[in-house]
């Protein structure tokens, strides 16, 4: 039983992270409630095929939302107009970090 959980736990976060890491920058945490909702429908599907049961569809699906909701809050800024602290910035190709007009990130 526990395998089949350690299994079924690893899989989930390997489908759920190339999802995240491909979607486009959102302003805000707008990647923990994307990431809730792809970990819990592939926590979902993964945890009703491996163990075949309504329980493991429920406990695929709470792990997976919880898992990808961690790995989405998480990600930084993967675009160059976004929102911290209540403020729009614009990072630089070199790294470099300034202030803009909120116009720029919706």
């Amino acid at each position: 039983m526990f395998r089949r959980c350690a299994v079924f736990l690893a899989v989930a976060l390997c489908l759920a992270a190339p999802c995240l890491a491909s979607s486009p920058a959102r302003a805000g945490n707008g990647g923990a409630a994307e990431g809730a909702v792809i970990g819990g429908l592939t926590g979902a599907i993964l945890g009703g095929a491996l163990i075949g049961t309504g329980t493991g569809v429920l406990l695929g699906g709470a792990i997976g939302a919880s898992a990808g909701a961690v790995i989405g809050r998480n990600r930084g800024p993967q675009g160059y107009y976004y929102v911290r602290r209540g403020n729009c910035h614009y990072r630089y190709p070199n790294g470099r970090v300034v202030r803009v007009s909120y116009d720029y990130c919706y």
